[in-house]
């Protein structure tokens, strides 16, 4: 009995949707696996010995990317415990860190430091609060390169108290050409504490906070 040929039933192309030069992974391989399956001759079906090496190679894949992963994890977990154990270490040290917070507590506020990379001719500290208000203008003379404070009694413009709590500053510095001249914004104070957050140390210091990577200088407290 003779045997009619196969037609070419048009296949619908299923291929992966990596792109060239990308990264296959393990979702790629299984569906380029089935893809082939689904398309070899049905004359010349696929080798088992084939298929089997073929479903080995994504066992592999698999278990290879799950250990990576695995690692990824640990070694994030390894490295924040090591931050949280340097914050801790520095609990009762005076630490100064580049910020740009001020605080006022029991009508007492901080001071204001900051570093000059030069001789100015005058410098404008601009205070504001928490909600963006201008609060207060400091104006300072003539000062000389290298680290800076100025001292704030915690009065507004008007020459009023400003409420306890967190302020920023900022600092516009020119030298005797009128030049501006960037300042480098710092706070000081002894460290009470540490608190870690979003894979993050902070430093406690009254009711500041900075980051470790702000930390610029550490020395041992009185």
């Amino acid at each position: 009995m003779p045997i009619s040929a196969v037609s070419n039933t048009p296949v619908t192309n299923r291929t992966a949707s990596a792109e060239v030069g990308g990264e296959l992974g393990k979702n790629q391989f299984l569906e380029l696996l089935v893809t082939q399956l689904q398309n070899q001759d049905p004359l010349d079906p696929m080798d088992s010995t084939e298929y089997i090496s073929q479903l080995a190679q994504f066992s592999s894949l698999e278990q290879l990317q799950n250990i990576n992963s695995q690692l990824e994890s640990l070694n994030k977990t390894i490295s924040d415990a090591d931050d949280q154990s340097d914050g801790a270490s520095l609990i009762g040290t005076e630490v100064e860190a580049v910020d740009t917070l001020v605080t006022v507590e029991g009508g007492v506020a901080d001071g204001i430091h900051f570093e000059l990379p030069s001789d100015i001719a005058a410098a404008y500290v601009s205070i504001t609060d928490s909600d963006g208000n201008h609060v207060r203008t400091l104006q300072t003379g003539s000062l000389s390169k290298g680290e800076q404070a100025i001292a704030w009694n915690g009065t507004d413009d008007d020459g009023e108290k400003v409420p306890d709590g967190r302020y920023t500053f900022d600092i516009q510095a020119m030298d005797g050409d009128g030049d501006k001249v960037e300042a480098t914004c710092e706070v000081t104070g002894t460290v009470t504490g540490a608190t870690f957050a979003d894979h993050t140390t902070y430093l406690l210091m009254g009711d500041n906070e900075v980051t470790m990577d702000s930390v610029t200088r550490i020395t041992q407290g009185s």
